[in-house]
């Protein structure tokens, strides 16, 4: 249908410079593990909040071999539960995905597939390396 459409259009002002939530002060802190931590918020004329989604993030085409180990997916099942299963936390499917460049959540793992997985005793710097990056 011509016309219609699901995306929207901002039609008020935006500010110029955007700003990463957890220097909001009227917004709740993210913590580290979060996704939404790599994408500056900008607000609307009227004071809404939205995610810059523009922003990229990619790890090295080579990571250290010693900072990895891999599983393989019994059961197809969603990148939350393989980030929980690995790193007993559900907010670093995103890391994840990223290891095994991979670029479209909503794909899930199919039965079979052997994924690269950081060791969990590297996220810590890691993660300290990727929010230093976006200063």
């Amino acid at each position: 249908m011509a016309g219609n459409s699901n995306i929207t259009t901002i039609t008020q002002p935006v500010s110029a410079i955007g700003e990463y939530q957890n220097k909001i002060p009227i917004l709740p802190s993210l913590n580290v593990y979060r996704y939404e931590k790599i994408f500056k918020l900008y607000q609307t004329g009227n004071k809404q909040y939205f995610y810059n989604l523009i922003q990229s993030l990619f790890l090295p085409d080579r990571l250290d071999k010693r900072a990895l180990f891999y599983i393989t997916i019994q059961a197809q099942q969603p990148w939350t539960t393989i980030s929980y299963n690995v790193y007993q936390t559900i907010e670093l499917w995103w890391l994840i995905l990223l290891t095994n460049k991979i670029y479209n959540p909503f794909q899930l793992p199919t039965t079979g597939t052997t994924l690269a997985i950081i060791k969990p005793e590297y996220i810590p710097d890691i993660l300290n390396e990727i929010n230093a990056s976006l200063q």
